[in-house]
């Protein structure tokens, strides 16, 4: 190859400078290290603007090449230099706003995230970018749970930027003045009047104020306006929708919408994790792998991954360390509830409650309508024996759990263990069913209350009664428990086998019958039909599961 000979310096420099504008950046680290070593030959030791630039592209090169805290080291030398400039506007001179960003980039790549902070932070409000506002927000939020920081940054990225929809969702979310609110939404209606072509932002704004305000129902019915007047739906709001359907306790629906969602863009991320908590553990490997093909630099993928390892059968001591480590590999990219609700699983059924606690609290803070969570922590109070703990966390939760069959099963299940309070949490249990007819999970915690109280006929009739409008393997299961208690084996065998027919999987059901099976005298059944069935009893307070973890691993 005949290189033709360079006049000097300068067409050094233009040459330099061209090998970073054609992201030939591996070869741009390597001669700029050579021309930093060697500033006094090429004359530009006192020529501090050639130097700011030699400084920036020599970074930009070490940065791609994801050696960040060499490059943060010359991100500062270059930021040094500006300063010293009398004119930082010249050609091929970064600007300091610039400069100031990569260092903040290196900072976060060499998990410094005050450090991060404080160098956004350091440009003043009127100078700042939209892009700068809008990090400083994440940053304020993530890192130091400062709302009202982060509050006025998303409020100033919308003052440039009124489109910034990320900006949008932030104020909504943190915004807690009414009239502040009505005034975003009346800005927004004068610029939806002005376009007509623009109602689909119009649904889609509606929708996500409705979730950021825990409501729901308000956001599922919003979403589906998009259909019914003939806007197009993209994966994400696909998966929003059916993040809503889960928060309603509409399972079914959700997994069909997450489905679609896939179907609609097989890389879609949004709500992945709570999609990998819901779905059957012969689709959790696949779903796992593709996820992380996808992306590996997202929490979702990652706490998939950790649901996986958590379904398998044959959970060990080494299912349960691979769970742990993906769970912090997500963790490590920022707050995330679903890995905190499942690290908080994972120590329950490990008897771990003080550090469950703490996680499950955890996951709560980080979405406050986590109703799974809320369940779980008053379990875990339960345990501990803190009852007015489990009770105030009941009462807490009515704030943003909005379904009133969800507030009075959580009172429900608060209330159920003095038997001073048992009449009361029958009473909540109750409304729970009556509210929402089809609610398994308030059915089932009734139908044990109702066998405490002495009264297995009363919960053999509700059971028998739901079983014709909704037949579930686990409602057979306890319609099995409550004859066992009755003595009546035949029927609850009966029971046992319809549940395993249903779900070949579900182990109480299946431990049942064989006890039941073996039961060739009298003194084996009256094990069934006493102590035993406090274990093996599908409505049994205790056994019944929160989430999906098992907690019979050996050796855990």
């Amino acid at each position: 190859v005949k290189i033709s000979a360079m006049a000097g310096s300068e067409d050094m420099l233009q040459q330099f400078f061209y090998l970073s504008q054609q992201e030939l950046h591996q070869s741009a680290a390597i001669l700029g290290s050579l021309m930093l070593a060697n500033l006094d030959s090429l004359g530009l030791e006192q020529q501090s603007c050639r130097r700011a630039s030699v400084l920036w592209c020599y970074a930009e090169g070490l940065f791609e090449g994801m050696q960040y805290q060499r490059a943060l080291h010359y991100y500062k030398d270059c930021l040094n230099s500006l300063q010293h400039l009398q004119d930082p506007t010249d050609e091929g001179v970064p600007s300091a706003e610039d400069v100031k960003w990569k260092v903040y980039k290196c900072h976060l790549k060499l998990s410094q995230e005050q450090e991060a902070l404080e160098m956004l932070a350091s440009t003043p409000v009127l100078q700042r970018s939209p892009k700068v506002s809008s990090a400083l927000a994440r940053l304020y939020l993530t890192f130091k749970n400062d709302n009202k920081s982060a509050l006025a940054c998303y409020k100033e990225v919308l003052r440039a930027c009124p489109l910034a929809l990320d900006a949008v969702l932030g104020v909504l979310k943190l915004e807690t003045n009414r009239s502040e609110l009505e005034a975003l939404a009346k800005s927004y209606g004068e610029l939806w009047s002005k376009h007509a072509n623009l109602k689909w932002l119009d649904i889609w704004l509606q929708a996500q104020s409705c979730v950021t305000s825990h409501d729901f129902k308000g956001a599922a019915t919003a979403f589906q306006k998009f259909e019914k007047q003939g806007f197009g739906v993209p994966a994400d709001t696909t998966s929003d929708m059916a993040a809503c359907m889960l928060k309603l306790g509409k399972k079914s629906e959700a997994e069909e919408l997450f489905a679609k969602a896939r179907a609609q863009d097989e890389h879609v991320l949004k709500h992945m994790d709570a999609y990998a908590r819901v779905v059957a553990f012969d689709k959790l490997e696949r779903l796992s792998s593709e996820l992380l093909y996808s992306s590996s630099c997202h929490a979702e993928p990652w706490v998939a991954k950790a649901w996986h390892h958590s379904k398998n059968k044959q959970f060990t001591l080494a299912e349960r360390t691979k769970a742990n480590i993906f769970l912090q590999k997500a963790i490590s990219f920022g707050g995330n509830a679903e890995a905190s609700f499942l690290q908080a699983s994972l120590c329950f059924a490990n008897q771990g409650f003080r550090l469950a606690v703490q996680k499950y609290s955890e996951a709560i803070q980080l979405d406050p309508s986590f109703f799974e969570a809320y369940e779980a922590l008053i379990r875990c109070y339960l345990e501990a024996r803190s009852d007015k703990e489990a009770l105030s966390l009941a009462r807490v939760a009515k704030k943003y759990i909005k379904q009133p069959a969800y507030q009075y099963y959580l009172e429900g299940i608060a209330l159920s263990q003095k038997p001073s309070s048992l009449s009361r949490a029958i009473t909540a249990l109750q409304k729970a069913v009556e509210v929402e007819k089809g609610f398994e999970k308030g059915i089932l915690i009734l139908s044990n209350l109702y066998i405490q109280d002495g009264k297995a006929e009363k919960a053999v009739q509700m059971l028998s009664k739901q079983l014709q409008r909704h037949p579930s393997a686990v409602l057979h299961a306890e319609l099995g428990s409550c004859y066992t208690r009755l003595k009546r084996f035949q029927e609850a065998m009966e029971q046992y086998v319809l549940a395993l027919r249903k779900d070949p999987f579900l182990e109480r059901a299946q431990q049942s019958l064989d006890l039941l099976r073996r039961g060739a005298d009298q003194s084996v059944m009256s094990v069934a039909a006493g102590e035993g069935e406090a274990v093996l009893g599908a409505g049994n307070l205790e056994g019944l599961e929160v989430c999906t973890v098992r907690s019979d691993a050996k050796g855990v």
